[in-house]
């Protein structure tokens, strides 16, 4: 069973990211519209790095995790 407060703590974190998402896309369509990009400040991206290494350290994991799985496979074909 799942611990309550890390699931919390996770929900808080995806709620942090979608609506820093929400702000990018807004921000985008926003400086397309005016043409500069008036929008943001160079530590704008600093701010989504972090999510951006937790998205990295799950893709990783699920290439080892599925690395893990067809390689005994491959092995019991050969």
């Amino acid at each position: 069973m799942a611990d309550c407060c890390s699931l919390i703590e996770f929900l808080h974190a995806f709620e942090h990211h979608s609506r820093a998402v929400d702000s990018a896309v807004a921000c985008s369509s926003r400086s397309r519209r005016t043409g500069s990009s008036s929008c943001g400040s160079p530590t704008a991206f600093c701010d989504h790095l972090p999510m951006a290494v937790v998205d990295a350290v799950v893709l990783l994991s699920v290439f080892a995790a599925l690395g893990f799985l067809v390689v005994p496979y491959v092995k019991l074909r050969i």
